[in-house]
């Protein structure tokens, strides 16, 4: 009798504890997923990437952490695609404006904008639009 109640005693204990630990692991498991989910807005992927990684740890049921990751992977290589269009821009405009072909120029300098917002093309396009107005001031005068 006293073996059956100590057994039952025994159970219900671990089953508290049980109880116990799966709450704290949800906790820390919504904390690692707070924080990935707002690095990963803030555009700090190597960080999210960990975070992620440590939370799929924690619950490797959870599908969501592996959905990020996917998404993440997605982003940089869809980041490195554009940065090659963008420098290949970039080169070309360059090298149109200086053979001051500015027309050119000023066509690849805003679609290298459309791969990255970046000052120089910017910049570049501010001088070109200076340029060609004090071209046509002197033309007209």
């Amino acid at each position: 009798m006293f073996e059956k109640v100590w057994d039952e005693l025994k159970v219900s204990r671990q089953k508290e504890w049980l109880k116990i630990y799966e709450i704290k692991r949800l906790k820390v498991y919504n904390a690692r997923i707070a924080k990935a989910d707002s690095v990963f807005v803030n555009k700090e992927y190597g960080r999210a990437v960990e975070l992620y990684t440590q939370a799929s740890i924690i619950d490797s049921y959870s599908n969501y952490p592996y959905i990020q990751l996917d998404m993440i992977k997605h982003i940089e290589e869809q980041d490195a695609k554009y940065q090659i269009c963008y420098d290949k821009n970039i080169q070309i405009a360059d090298e149109y404006y200086d053979i001051k072909s500015y027309k050119k120029a000023k066509r690849l300098y805003e679609k290298a904008l459309r791969f990255k917002d970046e000052d120089y093309p910017k910049e570049q396009l501010s001088k070109i639009i200076k340029i060609v107005s004090l071209r046509e001031v002197l033309a007209v005068q």
